[in-house]
């Protein structure tokens, strides 16, 4: 009776364990933007798109790759662009799954007092803030 008992609660221990390995493993997603040409700033080129590369190939060179990965080089250049871009890479995300964002740009203080970040093409650029 007591090995019954003993086995009915290593089971009942057990069985968290057995229900996390089940569950299904995490989407990972990455978004990479980088900005080198500017309009009102120095360009940093070719800084960014190196970033941007060098975190690409360490994203896909690990045992844990990406389902998604996206890489944006001197490309967005709004608020809304940058909305947009987010929204689409990050829509289908679940509870579990693991989101990165990754910006490679001109850090920029407000006049506030805040920070924000450059976002650019080379010929229009907008600030991102919080």
């Amino acid at each position: 009776m007591r090995a019954v008992k003993a086995m009915l609660i290593l089971l009942l221990l057990l069985l968290p364990v057995c229900a996390g390995a089940a569950a299904q493993t995490p989407v990972i997603r990455a978004v990479l933007i980088g900005c080198d040409t500017f309009v009102t700033m120095q360009n940093t080129a070719p800084s960014s798109e190196n970033n941007v590369d060098n975190m690409a190939e360490l994203l896909c060179g690990g045992t844990v790759m990406p389902e998604v990965l996206i890489t944006r080089k001197n490309e967005i250049a709004s608020t809304e662009a940058f909305a947009q871009l987010v929204s689409m890479a990050f829509a289908e995300a679940q509870p579990g799954d693991i989101s990165c964002l990754y910006i490679s740009t001109h850090g920029v203080r407000t006049e506030s007092g805040g920070f924000g970040l450059m976002l650019s093409d080379g010929t229009a650029e907008a600030l991102l803030t919080s």
